[in-house]
């Protein structure tokens, strides 16, 4: 997966636009968003990642495209992590018995990938809730 993410680094972004392609770039970052949703691999998240990173370069025609779609995977990224903590918190309150394995890879895995994103993107904006 790690090697399928790292192809679009290389595209030139300025087709999307010049033959009327933007739905293929959308579909391009919906694909990359469930991927970083859905693996836990850090290979694959680092590509993921830089991948977004090459995409989302200021000043090219695509940015605003591109940037919207980074900042709904880092606030899902967020948000996760919130509920995850949220979950953690409750769990902890509610028994002594601590949480169970879930519970520990959830907030493993949703820091794992704010940390990922964090060593490439400004997690600062937009201001997350």
């Amino acid at each position: 997966m790690a090697n399928l993410l790292y192809i679009p680094q290389h595209f030139d972004l300025e087709l999307y636009v010049k033959s009327r392609q933007e739905s293929q770039l959308h579909s391009l970052l919906q694909k990359i968003s469930r991927i970083v949703d859905k693996h836990e691999d850090q290979d694959v998240l680092d590509t993921g990642s830089k991948t977004l990173e090459i995409l989302c370069y200021e000043g090219h025609v695509n940015y605003t495209k591109c940037q919207t779609a980074r900042d709904t995977i880092i606030e899902n990224l967020v948000t996760k992590y919130r509920e995850a903590i949220d979950e953690w918190n409750s769990i902890i309150a509610a028994n002594d018995e601590g949480p169970n394995d879930d519970e520990i890879f959830n907030i493993e895995s949703s820091l794992k990938k704010i940390n990922v994103f964090y060593s490439s993107h400004d997690l600062g904006e937009p201001q997350f809730t």
